[in-house]
């Protein structure tokens, strides 16, 4: 059996009430009786991150998070990235076929070139016969959404997936070396990748991360109307003709996208969690707490920064969107902000999009 200390009881409660059923109810009843509370509510949370379940043991030290385009993975990895011992690699799968060279008035970027050139030393280093680049094709290939089912079809040890695992650990191990941190935070998305961490690499944890479609509509339509540009498939389309075409591409490539994310959740229900980005907005703490029962992290200076409007940095990670794209830091702001969506493509991507928004809890008022 493991130790473990008796944890602070600002933590007590938090934990006990995010996670607990009913939580908030019996956390009243149990105030009149400090003995009784210390004792259910300690119990808890040793249970949470320690106890039998697998999923609850130290050992996970990589997070992937998984879904669809402007779901909110940047913000996330950002937010876990400012917690102690967390490094976040933004978009891995895309961001490292980058050349990484130096920027002379961003500050960022030249801490993000510095980091990934001795990522890529390290990773050269340890592997004298494979060049860096043929590291980064193995790392990227298998992540196409086209190998999704023959990725789910073959075993761990099969040709493309052993070469990715092969892969992955290598690039993973550098950046814990470079970095000196425990966990690894990898916000690319790809659905594919998911199934293959949830599948094969036993110190994974998958975060499915979902948005109400409505709102990855808006936030297309956005850069449709403004820049003319339309990315699908890690291709880019040009929209000055045809745009409620690429709205219809959006509602369904959120619904087949999402649809291939239950498929891994259901093949492997404890190696994946369900995150809402409207709850990370509207209630950060009980979301973070949800992702520390499964990898333990400390939160707590996370929290101070969200409560207190603090800046936080917004790391060494790849690609992403315009909150890291040159900004060194970001303030996280609670509640929603939703673009205006046009009430003809509002209402198409709702009946498009209905049955999958009923389970994620965006019908009758849940968005």
């Amino acid at each position: 059996m493991l130790a473990v200390r008796s944890p602070p009881r600002a933590l007590i409660e938090r934990r006990f009430v995010c996670l607990e059923p009913s939580g908030h109810s019996r956390l009243e009843s149990y105030r009149s009786d400090e003995a009784l509370f210390l004792s259910h509510a300690s119990a808890g949370w040793t249970h949470h991150l320690f106890h039998d379940d697998k999923r609850f043991t130290p050992m996970k030290s990589v997070i992937y998070i998984m879904g669809r385009g402007h779901s909110g993975s940047t913000v996330l990895d950002c937010l876990l990235d400012n917690a102690p011992g967390v490094q976040g690699i933004g978009e891995s799968v895309v961001g490292l076929t980058e050349e990484f060279r130096p920027s002379l008035n961003h500050q960022r970027e030249q801490r993000k070139t510095k980091f990934w050139n001795d990522v890529r030393a390290s990773v050269e280093a340890k592997r004298n016969d494979t060049a860096w680049e043929e590291t980064v094709e193995a790392y990227k290939s298998q992540a196409h959404i086209s190998n999704f089912f023959k990725t789910l079809k073959e075993g761990c040890t099969a040709g493309t997936n052993r070469a990715t695992i092969q892969a992955i650990r290598r690039i993973y191990n550098s950046v814990k070396e470079v970095s000196g941190e425990r966990v690894i935070v990898d916000s690319s998305k790809e659905i594919t990748r998911g199934l293959l961490m949830a599948k094969c690499v036993e110190e994974a944890v998958v975060i499915h991360l979902v948005r109400d479609p409505r709102a990855v509509l808006a936030s297309d339509m956005e850069r449709i109307y403004k820049n003319g540009k339309f990315r699908f498939l890690r291709n880019s389309y040009d929209t000055n003709r045809a745009k409620p075409l690429f709205a219809l591409l959006t509602c369904l490539n959120w619904v087949i996208g999402n649809t291939l994310c239950e498929i891994v959740k259901a093949k492997y229900p404890e190696k994946t969690i369900t995150v809402r980005y409207e709850s990370l907005k509207s209630d950060p703490e009980c979301t973070l707490e949800r992702i520390a029962s499964e990898v333990p992290i400390d939160f707590d200076g996370v929290y101070r920064k969200i409560q207190n409007e603090v800046p936080m940095s917004t790391g060494i990670g790849l690609s992403g969107n315009r909150m890291r794209r040159g900004n060194d830091e970001f303030v996280f702001e609670t509640g929603r902000r939703n673009r205006e969506l046009p009430y003809f493509y509002k209402k198409f991507c709702s009946l498009i999009t209905y049955p999958l928004r009923k389970t994620y809890g965006y019908v009758n008022g849940g968005r």
